[in-house]
């Protein structure tokens, strides 16, 4: 049972991903940075939180709560990554330490990990979607 819950999370990850990846394809780097006003987020922006995020949630996510001190989420917000290519990296990385990180380790139980994941699901539909 735990294995089917575990490849059933990974699946809906692996699904946001790709909607975000799919957005990506289609959008100029232009676009990508493009802030459309001073209230909202550029797409790049969006993706160096979610890469903030995941890194900060799914470090040592069995031992240690998922907020970490070593976090710095107002710089997340910061207009600073330089091209695609970067962008890039970072939501892979992030998509990485989530799925095949910090998911993939040895589990007993479910129970641990179905809070962390609902939660970052549900976070990372969210910035996707937005």
């Amino acid at each position: 049972m735990t294995n089917d819950y575990l490849e059933s999370v990974k699946k809906q990850f692996d699904y946001y991903k790709m909607l975000g990846e799919k957005t990506f394809s289609q959008l100029t780097d232009e676009q990508l940075f493009l802030q459309m006003n001073e209230e909202s987020n550029s797409i790049d922006t969006i993706v160096k939180h979610l890469w903030g995020n995941m890194l900060s949630r799914w470090t040592d996510f069995l031992t240690t709560d998922g907020e970490k001190e070593w976090r710095q989420r107002d710089a997340e917000f910061d207009n600073d990554i330089a091209d695609r290519t970067e962008l890039l990296e970072k939501w892979n990385d992030g998509w990485i330490r989530s799925t095949r990180g910090g998911m993939s380790r040895n589990i007993d139980t479910h129970f641990v990990l179905s809070g962390m994941e609902l939660l970052n699901i549900a976070h990372c539909a969210f910035c996707i979607a937005a």
